[in-house]
């Protein structure tokens, strides 16, 4: 299984300007729009950053330091999730586990943990993994 990405998705009544602005030129922003009545928010990190626990920390340091606003934005959204992404083969096992200390870290932002599993070309579909909040 090989890691791929990192998406913190926010889902929120309204658009998170402040939490955007804070976050400024160190995410990418995959997707900032409407959906199902709410805005989802998804972004990634700007930096290549090649393990899970790098891209963790370089989020939590981020939500760290937002804002007053960034925080009561963050505070109210209705969703906020980590959703990590990994590759896997054909007929591969999947099995992986974190430490504590970024379990602890999401749990503390109120945050729900999610995988996406995709599979290798020539595979048909992807394997979701629902999120759980810790």
């Amino acid at each position: 299984m090989k890691f791929l990405n990192i998406d913190f998705e926010i889902t929120s009544r309204r658009r998170p300007v402040a939490i955007l602005s804070d976050f400024a030129d160190r995410v990418l922003v995959m997707h900032d729009g409407k959906m199902a009545g709410a805005y989802f928010t998804t972004f990634e990190l700007s930096y290549s950053a090649k393990t899970e626990k790098r891209v963790f920390a370089g989020f939590i340091s981020l939500l760290a330091g937002l804002s007053k606003e960034g925080k009561a934005e963050l505070a109210k959204a209705r969703v906020k999730r980590f959703d990590v992404g990994y590759l896997k083969a054909k007929n591969e096992r999947i099995e992986h586990s974190f430490p504590s200390e970024i379990l602890r870290a999401i749990s503390d932002l109120g945050c729900e943990l999610a995988f996406t599993v995709y599979q290798e070309e020539n595979q048909r579909s992807n394997q979701t993994v629902h999120p759980t909040t810790l």
